[in-house]
């Protein structure tokens, strides 16, 4: 077992280090989007606040008319117990490395106490483990700092989860709501609603089909949530208060209109499926020209690639677990729902509870993109011992699909290196500029200081 763990975090953490190697040598962070526009200025100002022996400021007066620090968990997190201690010891930048690279290396570990419960094989475990650690809803959320933060929790959660399924052991319901508290003081609610959801659909799946739907086993499950969404506020109510308030204060959107345009905003149409395969089909994904595909990182797959390919070669598996049932029937319906809600049918689903409180529902590939990672393993332990035999056309079949990957997986290199030879030279024509400059995804701090506004507090300089 030692040597086990031994080789995981040995593997993951080259991997860390080839995936942030501009963190960790060259002093570069990401600057995209939020991150720059309210995640950097926050956290710099609280940072300089604290340096200036003023404590925990709540609020700051140099971004738009001023914003809560308390309210804006999303940028601040200052009630993050690991953001909290960040702050403390490291700057601004170093602040947003680490949370990246401790939570990619959370996301992992939490994947291997999973699939270590389910009792796969090392290779399985490390195969899970960076499918889902590297997923492009995981790489592609740097931006989002508090995403990134509450990403890993849903496989230690989904852990609990099962345990209490096959013990019956109401504990793990105070386990699974501590880590769902965690989530939450992340600042950024969206996955653990998801989280919630999937295991609400996972768990009507399993007593369905077990003909417990009527039985004592709903009744216990009823309590199940009800000690786990108690216990995740209860730990995190300091967050949660501040965050409504500040929605309350901010006010509201009024108007059926309005609740739907804000409800469907980056919806993943079906268009947007095809890129989970096809990265590059409506334009380069590091491109800020007019053919780019935009908001890439809200409908990415990225290593789950791997995982929709062995998705479908599943289907022809008949033996399937109860586990992977359910599995594949979340599968579907994850992905049915966020492809509806791009449709005129959000009209319908936006009355699902809950639901009308967040936007980008492209986000739903965080579920879907881990019942892939946890579907593909296990298929892949079956036929690994030989659980799963195939007859002559399954097997001509799979030649066929493996054929077709390596042809999509060639196409596609193709398509990006064809498409971003054309954005470079259109952006050269339409912006008069070196388009690698457009929008790229890292950058020393230096070069974006002439675009910061420079002031003081406590005699500590900052940028805002």
């Amino acid at each position: 077992m030692l040597k086990k763990i031994i080789v995981f975090f040995s593997l993951f953490s080259v991997i860390a280090l080839i995936i942030f190697f501009d963190f960790f040598f060259n002093g570069k962070t990401v600057y995209l989007d939020d991150l720059w526009r309210v995640s950097y200025p926050i956290r710099h100002f609280i940072k300089a606040n604290l340096e200036a022996g003023n404590g925990f400021v709540k609020w700051c007066p140099h971004i738009l008319n001023g914003i809560p620090v308390t309210g804006e968990g999303q940028s601040a997190q200052i009630y993050y117990p690991f953001n909290r201690l960040a702050y403390y010891f490291l700057t601004t930048i170093q602040n947003i490395n680490f949370n990246i690279i401790f939570h990619f290396f959370m996301s992992a570990v939490f994947c291997g106490i999973l699939g270590a419960y389910l009792r796969l094989s090392i290779g399985s475990i490390i195969i899970f483990s960076a499918c889902f650690s590297m997923s492009g809803v995981f790489l592609g959320h740097h931006t989002n700092v508090a995403m990134a933060s509450s990403y890993p929790y849903l496989p230690l959660a989904f852990y609990f989860f099962i345990r209490w399924f096959n013990t019956g052991n109401l504990i793990n319901s105070l386990y699974c709501g501590i880590v769902c508290g965690f989530n939450l003081l992340t600042g950024h609610p969206q996955f653990f609603y998801y989280s919630m959801i999937f295991f609400f659909v996972f768990a009507v799946i399993h007593l369905t089909l077990g003909k417990k739907i009527f039985s004592l086993a709903s009744m216990k499950t009823f309590y199940f949530f009800c000690i786990t969404v108690v216990i995740a506020v209860i730990i995190s109510y300091i967050q949660l208060k501040a965050t409504f308030d500040f929605v309350k204060t901010a006010g509201e959107r009024s108007g059926s209109g309005q609740e739907i345009e804000f409800f469907t905003y980056i919806s993943l149409n079906f268009k947007y499926l095809i890129m989970l395969v096809f990265p590059s089909a409506f334009g380069s994904a590091s491109s800020n020209s007019y053919m780019g595909a935009g908001f890439y990182w809200e409908y990415s797959a990225y290593c789950s690639i791997f995982t929709i390919i062995v998705f479908f070669i599943s289907l022809l598996q008949k033996n399937k677990s109860k586990l992977e049932i359910n599995i594949f029937i979340c599968v579907l319906i994850f992905t049915l729902l966020s492809v509806l809600i791009a449709t005129p049918l959000s009209k319908i689903l936006i009355f699902i509870p809950g639901m009308k409180m967040f936007r980008v529902h492209s986000r739903l590939l965080y579920i879907i993109v881990f019942c892939l990672c946890l579907n593909s393993v296990l298929w892949l332990e079956k036929f690994r011992n030989a659980e799963y035999t195939i007859s002559f056309w399954q097997h001509k079949f799979l030649l066929l699909i493996g054929c077709a990957a390596v042809l999509v997986i060639l196409g596609g290199l193709a398509i990006t290196i064809f498409k971003d030879n054309i954005n470079q030279k259109f952006s050269a024509i339409v912006y008069g500029k070196d388009y690698k400059t457009q929008n790229p995804i890292t950058s020393t701090i230096s070069e974006k200081i002439s675009t910061l506004n420079f002031s003081r507090v406590g005699g500590k300089e900052f940028y805002i």
